[in-house]
């Protein structure tokens, strides 16, 4: 019953109203037409190389199929996490996510989509092959998730056989399209993204929630240094819990406001990990009080970064309040027997 609720609020994001210009066709269009002249005839293309490989299947079920599938891919989250049912409504109802959708982004597929995978492979008889590209389309933001493709690796180090053959298959994948041209794709590209086109000067300007950008590398490496000390104190002094789900979460928004460019679309994976309904309304709030205000886009890295820490605060301390729950009611039933 839970799949087919996901199925049709799926089918219903298929209407959702999109805000020009949207993301599939900044993407996709053109893409594939001036090979391996890609970037030298668009200087608008920013998606890595082996994106000409990685980017075919959000490029063939269209803006529409990427915004049901990312629902599916949402639906799937909370069905592995075993999340209360609400927990899907929270991230797919949750402003961020609804402003992914309205740009038919494909950060849910290229961030939380191949985590998902990577997780449901282990022990699988394509555990090698699936991991493999995991990790490449993990490659298509690597501003997004470089840290998380390394705590990938590294918690499952002592597999390290297991990981060079994940290795090999990335680099099948991302070296030899990256060397096709002259000069090769993987200069043209970097050209792109080290000299921008006017068109993504404009939207780097309104729309980067990087800390770096805005203060500077040092200076935001200190404020998420803070941010990093906030959180430590609270779970060392149990007012927090931590688990996984906050460190995939944390890895991300580092990756967003630590390197030069991310965009709000971005921050939608990170939350995705760490649902709560205060987190919910508190970043409904700040958007409705704030959106699209000067103020807003004066202030986006730090807004941003105030939504993130509540949000993983709340979803710590609700897990928290839930886990002395449960233990308090094994001491009570140890002590009625």
């Amino acid at each position: 019953m839970q799949f087919l609720i996901i199925l049709l609020v799926g089918v219903i994001f298929i209407w959702i109203p999109q805000k020009p210009l949207i993301d599939w066709d900044l993407y996709t269009k053109g893409f594939w037409s001036n090979i391996p002249q890609t970037y030298l005839s668009n200087r608008n293309f920013v998606s890595p190389p082996w994106g000409l490989i990685l980017l075919l299947p959000y490029y063939l079920i269209h803006a529409s199929g990427s915004r049901v599938l990312s629902v599916i891919t949402i639906g799937w989250l909370a069905y592995k996490r075993e999340w209360p049912f609400l927990h899907f409504f929270l991230v797919v109802l949750s402003p961020y996510f609804m402003v992914t959708m309205g740009k038919s982004n494909m950060d849910i597929l290229v961030i939380i989509l191949p985590v998902l995978l990577w997780e449901y492979s282990k022990g699988k008889k394509l555990e090698i092959i699936a991991r493999g590209i995991s990790l490449s389309v993990l490659l298509l933001k690597p501003q997004c998730t470089f840290l998380i493709a390394i705590f990938l690796l590294w918690t499952n180090r002592k597999e390290w056989k297991k990981g060079l053959a994940q290795l090999a298959i990335v680099a099948l994948l991302v070296i030899p399209i990256s060397l096709i041209g002259s000069p090769p794709l993987i200069f043209q590209w970097l050209n792109n993204i080290m000299h921008p086109s006017p068109q993504n000067q404009l939207f780097w300007s309104i729309n980067n929630i990087s800390l770096s950008a805005k203060f500077g590398f040092w200076i935001a490496l200190e404020i998420l240094f803070l941010t990093i000390l906030i959180l430590f104190l609270l779970v060392k002094a149990r007012i927090i819990s931590w688990t996984n789900d906050q460190t995939l979460a944390s890895l991300i928004l580092l990756s967003i406001f630590l390197l030069p460019y991310a965009s709000q679309q971005s921050l939608s994976s990170g939350l995705a990990f760490i649902p709560s309904l205060p987190g919910f309304f508190v970043q409904w709030l700040v958007v409705r009080l704030a959106f699209m205000t000067i103020f807003y886009i004066n202030n986006l890295s730090l807004i941003t970064l105030s939504i993130s820490l509540l949000s993983l605060i709340f979803y710590s301390f609700l897990k928290r309040r839930k886990e002395l729950k449960m233990h308090s009611s094994d001491r009570l039933s140890q002590s009625n027997s």
